[in-house]
């Protein structure tokens, strides 16, 4: 290259160079945000959004915005950057940076948005289990991020449910479940915004069987060395399967459980015997239980529970009546006897009379005597 050529390229670099501001690093990392009208930060194409660039340096002149994905920046003397209408071409990372008269800054972490061009996917419920009896009462709810949309709840790619929502959530009941009912559920939805009538993913598939378990028996063993615990057997019809067992009280909360085992009799210890309680055992269909139905209910009791001291109390509290029983009757007695009245004493004059009375009738007995000796 000629000595005339290679002054010229270097006069048109130092240019070049001179024209841009040099990075500093004195001057603060600016921090990047994106500000969106949705709480859940969902970007839907036609949405309206902001990036603020905020620094603490007061003497910022010029901020940069720059799209990594296209590398295309946008220069403003203000720090927040608004896009209307904005549209997938934006999705991807996002910096920026500030300038003053002389220098810049180094650019701001990356910040990530997603503009979608359908929303996302609702989620699928079901109560009270996946796997029901027939029979049984079913509910599939299906909620979305958004109030004011339709939802649309089908089974089997056939749909069974389209409900307008103000509300983000909706719910289709099966009053009694039988084997129709039976199959792979999922919903969608659809939503106004921008003027657009916009779809939502589907959700997760949600598969729903019928299966009827018979329901266990179950006894009570009260052991006779033992007076405070009370043991309960469950026991299930022949079954080759891992079963789960649980104790529930009253309430179907459970008290005890015995997981993933062969056996088909479980046997659990309870101390609270004043208290209802069931058995159900479970067995895996795939990644889902089948629950059986419960067991006959067992009620216990106090009495069940002190059996031996209570008996003992029982003759204790039967001997204390019967003694008090003949008390209460010889004072009864004892008193009836106390309240006979005593003859009365004989004035003088009468007792003189039946004195002579009695004299004059030994005197008659006595002349029957003499009248047998004057005839001897």
């Amino acid at each position: 290259m000629r000595p005339f050529s290679m002054l010229m390229f270097m006069t048109i670099c130092l240019l070049l160079i001179m024209g841009q501001p040099a990075i500093s690093e004195g001057l603060p990392q600016p921090t990047l945000s994106v500000i969106t009208n949705d709480p859940d930060d969902v970007i839907m194409e036609g949405d309206t959004i902001s990036f603020f660039c905020e620094t603490t340096y007061g003497n910022a002149k010029r901020f940069f915005l720059t799209s990594l994905g296209t590398n295309e920046t946008k220069e403003q003397s203000g720090s927040q950057f608004t896009i209307s209408q904005i549209t997938s071409y934006y999705s991807g990372a996002h910096t920026c940076k500030y300038c003053d008269q002389s220098s810049c800054s180094e650019p701001s972490d990356p910040e990530h948005i997603y503009v979608r061009d359908t929303f996302p996917e609702p989620i699928i419920s079901v109560q009270p289990r996946k796997i029901v009896h027939s029979g049984e009462r079913m509910t599939i709810t299906c909620s979305a991020h958004f109030d004011n949309i339709i939802f649309f709840i089908y089974k089997d790619n056939e749909l069974v449910m389209e409900a307008a929502a103000s509300r983000n959530t909706t719910s289709y009941e099966i009053q009694s479940m039988a084997k129709q009912n039976a199959g792979q559920y999922m919903c969608w939805y659809k939503k106004t915004t921008n003027n657009r009538l916009i779809q939502s993913h589907p959700s997760d598939p949600l598969m729903i069987r019928i299966k009827d378990l018979p329901k266990p028996t179950v006894d009570v063993e009260i052991p006779k060395a033992e007076v405070t615990s009370v043991r309960i057997n469950c026991t299930v019809l022949g079954t080759n399967r891992k079963l789960w067992f649980q104790l529930l009280r009253e309430d179907k909360t459970v008290e005890q459980e015995v997981e993933d085992t062969e056996q088909t009799k479980v046997t659990f210890t309870i101390m609270d015997r004043n208290e209802k309680y069931y058995c159900i055992y479970r067995i895996r269909i795939g990644t889902d239980f089948a629950d059986s139905e419960l067991s006959d209910m067992i009620f216990l009791g106090k009495g069940l529970a002190d059996y031996t001291m209570g008996n003992c109390f029982h003759v204790v509290l039967s001997a204390i009546l019967l003694i008090a029983t003949g008390l209460i009757l010889f004072n009864h007695i004892r008193q009836k006897q106390n309240r006979r009245e005593p003859v009365p004493d004989l004035p003088a004059a009468r007792l003189l009379i039946v004195k002579e009375s009695e004299e004059l009738e030994m005197e008659i007995q006595r002349e029957p005597a003499k009248e047998n000796e004057y005839k001897d």
